[in-house]
């Protein structure tokens, strides 16, 4: 985090709206072009809910983040 804000300052890191099945609105952001981070798009937070992180080149140069819930 440290070298995040280090090269672009403060503000937001990026945007998480919870859904629930995660698996299908992965499958469905990836077949729609988006590119997806970790295995499968899916990678499981610190504090074990799922979250599936569509890249910033496929989010208009800014993260988006869907998690379980």
């Amino acid at each position: 985090m440290g070298q995040y804000l280090e090269t672009f300052g403060p503000g937001p890191y990026h945007m998480a709206f919870g859904v629930s099945d995660i698996a299908d609105k992965a499958a469905t952001l990836a077949g729609k072009g988006n590119e997806m981070r970790g295995e499968n798009g899916m990678s499981q937070s610190a504090e074990g809910y799922l979250t599936a992180n569509i890249a910033a080149t496929s989010g208009l140069g800014y993260p988006f983040q869907i998690a379980e819930g």
